[in-house]
């Protein structure tokens, strides 16, 4: 496991800069994320549907985050849309939620994952797709959806990465978004129970993330 993990290159986006084009909200509020994630799969379902994507739902538990819901609705659907488009017609998209640890540091608080099944983001492309403006989708892109996620992810004070693989089967793309939990940084039995093991996704990916560490 730690071999395969150790030649899955990882990159870390850069910080989007402070202006931002999403809405601004007075003071964040508890949100639940596995209820957010629900809301945005309602509204895109008619378009998974009519793509025949599939979407594996793994919600093992949360910890209590607070944020602004608008705002994180937004970064989420940002990044099932361009996995839906990634993927394909008839492809595989794993939402996975579970209370885990900040991967540098202390701060315990909830994961969320998305994982799809496409053909994975090329290296030259991945040190760009954060920058305004960057698109890969012709006419189709503004190029600023990315952005606008980085900068409200910044804005929580969260951390949002990304893996990728291209070169051998099978190929997808993970975006990984960290949240830390409201209040002490406690422990939570389920955390606890992924500490020890890794997780993949998605499942014909093969590609392994630490759960946690």
């Amino acid at each position: 496991r730690a071999r395969r993990h150790a030649r899955t290159r990882r990159f870390r986006p850069r910080r989007a800069p402070g202006v931002s084009l999403h809405r601004q909200a007075q003071v964040p509020v508890p949100v639940s994320l596995t209820e957010l994630l629900d809301s945005v799969l309602a509204l895109l379902e008619p378009r998974l549907r009519t793509q025949g994507i599939h979407v594996v739902r793994r919600f093992e538990g949360e910890t209590p985050v607070s944020g602004f819901p608008a705002e994180l609705r937004q970064v989420f659907s940002n990044l099932l849309i361009n996995a839906a488009e990634a993927a394909g017609e008839r492809s595989l998209i794993t939402i996975h939620i579970y209370p885990s640890r900040r991967w540098s540091g202390d701060a315990w608080g909830t994961r969320v994952v998305i994982a799809d099944s496409g053909p994975g983001i090329a290296p030259e492309i991945r040190e760009h797709i954060f920058e305004p403006f960057f698109t890969t989708k012709g006419d189709k892109g503004s190029g600023v959806g990315l952005w606008v996620s980085q900068g409200i992810v910044d804005k929580h004070k969260d951390v949002m990465s990304l893996f990728s693989r291209t070169r051998r089967a099978p190929t997808g793309t993970v975006f990984s978004v960290f949240l830390p939990q409201v209040g002490p940084q406690i422990e939570t039995p389920q955390a606890r129970r992924k500490r020890v093991r890794t997780e993949r996704y998605p499942i014909q990916m093969r590609l392994d993330l630490p759960a946690s560490g």
